[in-house]
């Protein structure tokens, strides 16, 4: 699929082909949203869902690798999920 392909689609359409073609490249917060940063195909595509109740409130698609640095840049760092504390020996 060609970033103007995508752009033809409906919302739901580019939703389900994120969801079916894209890659997970970076997860974030920004203001009130979780912000995604996805590969499709030859094109990367970033969106928007308001934290309080999962709405979609942007989808931006972009070619250029410089486009997506921003996203990039304020990846999420994720701890371990069961938030245990590990202690490391010393040497």
């Amino acid at each position: 699929m060609t970033i103007q392909q995508f752009h033809s689609l409906s919302e739901i359409e580019k939703v389900d082909m994120i969801m079916q073609n894209g890659m997970l490249l970076s997860q974030s917060f920004e203001d009130d949203c979780r912000v995604f940063l996805y590969q499709v195909d030859n094109f990367y595509v970033a969106t928007r869902y308001r934290v309080n109740d999962d709405l979609l409130k942007e989808i931006k698609c972009f070619n250029e690798v410089k486009q997506a640095l921003p996203y990039l840049r304020t990846i999420q760092v994720s701890m371990h999920p069961a938030g245990r504390v590990y202690e490391v020996p010393e040497r």
